[in-house]
C-alpha cells in the first residue's frame, strides 16, 4: 500500500533531479533457490525448470533480478529522483555475465545512477547494477528509463544502438499467456501498476496491463538459448535490447535472428500485428 501511495504521489513530478546522477548505492543481498521458486519463475518466463534441478543448486541466469528489484525500486522511488511512475517505461536493457556459475552466490548489489538527460520522448536515465560474490563481479546490468514529459528534445537517447543485420534471419515463435504478467509480478515483486492494474495502465496509455520488458526479454533469451546452446544458458555471455512497443500477455510473438559475426547474433522480436516490440537486441555466448 505504501509503494501506491509512493506511485500517486509521483505524478506531482515534472522533471527529474539531475543532481542525483552519480549516487550509488551498496546493499547486501542474500540469493535463495527454493525450488517452488525457481518452478514459479520458469513459468513466468516460459523456461523449464528441469534443467536447474541439479546437485549443483544452479539458478536461472536472470533470477538474480528478482531479489534485486526491491532494492532498485528503492532508488526509483526516492523522491529526490523525482521520478512521475505514471510516465516511466523501461526502454532499454544490457545484462553482461561474468561468471555464470556464481550466480546463486551474490552476496551484494552495487546500483549506480547514470545518463540523466534530454532524449526525444522527454528525459532518460540510467541504473547501472553490478552484482558481486565476496569482491569478484558476477554481472553487471544497465536498466534505461524514459520519463515521457511531452519536451520534445533532438537529443538521441543512450543505450543500445547496433548495426543493423541485413542477411536472412532465422524465426521462431513465443506465445506468451494470458495472466503471464500477472506471475511475473508476483515472482519477480515487480507489482507497478501498469504491470497489475488495468484502470492504472490505461490512465498511462496503455490498452490494458502489459508484460514487463524484463520478462520479455528473459523469454526471448531463453529461446535464443534453446535454438542457439541446445539449452546449455552457462554459454551466455551477454544480451541487450530496446524496448520498443508494449507486449500484451496473451499474444503471439515472432523472434527473428541472424548471426552478426563470431558468437553474436542480433536479433528483434515483433507481435502478430508486425510491429516491433524488440529491436537492436543482441545475444552473445
Amino acid at each position: 500500500m505504501q509503494d501506491i501511495f509512493k506511485i500517486l504521489r509521483s505524478a506531482v513530478f515534472s522533471k527529474l533531479n539531475r543532481e542525483m546522477e552519480g549516487v550509488s548505492v551498496e546493499v547486501p543481498l542474500h540469493v535463495t533457490s527454493e525450488k517452488e521458486e525457481i518452478g514459479r519463475y520458469c513459468r513466468a518466463t516460459l523456461d523449464s525448470a528441469e534443467k536447474y534441478m541439479t546437485e549443483k543448486n544452479e539458478v536461472p541466469p536472470f533470477y538474480f533480478s528478482r531479489f534485486i528489484f526491491n532494492e532498485m525500486k528503492k532508488i526509483l522511488m526516492d523522491r529526490r529522483l523525482k521520478v512521475n511512475f505514471f510516465k516511466m517505461v523501461h526502454a532499454w536493457q544490457e545484462i553482461e555475465f561474468a561468471d555464470m556459475k556464481k550466480i546463486s552466490s551474490v552476496d551484494s548489489v552495487r546500483f549506480n545512477v547514470k545518463n540523466i538527460r534530454d532524449c526525444r520522448s522527454g528525459e532518460s536515465f540510467e541504473i547501472e547494477t553490478v552484482c558481486l560474490s565476496g569482491k569478484s563481479e558476477v554481472l553487471k546490468s544497465v536498466s534505461g528509463f524514459i520519463v515521457r514529459t511531452g519536451r520534445k528534445s533532438s537529443s538521441s537517447m543512450t543505450g543500445i544502438e547496433k548495426d543493423v543485420y541485413e542477411g536472412d534471419f532465422k524465426e521462431a515463435e513465443i506465445q506468451t499467456y494470458p495472466g503471464q504478467e500477472r506471475d511475473y509480478a508476483e515472482i519477480s515483486e515487480d507489482r507497478n501498476l501498469i504491470h497489475t492494474n488495468s484502470f492504472a495502465a490505461k490512465l498511462a496509455g496503455f490498452r490494458g496491463t502489459i508484460l514487463h520488458g524484463l520478462c520479455t526479454m528473459t523469454c526471448v533469451s531463453n529461446c535464443l538459448v534453446s535454438m542457439l546452446l541446445k539449452d546449455d544458458w552457462r554459454k551466455m555471455k551477454s544480451v541487450g535490447c530496446r524496448f520498443s512497443s508494449p507486449v500484451y500477455a496473451g499474444e503471439q510473438l515472432s523472434l527473428f535472428y541472424g548471426k552478426v559475426k563470431g558468437n553474436a547474433y542480433e536479433f528483434h522480436v515483433k507481435n502478430r500485428k508486425g510491429k516491433t516490440v524488440l529491436k537492436n537486441g543482441e545475444f552473445r555466448f
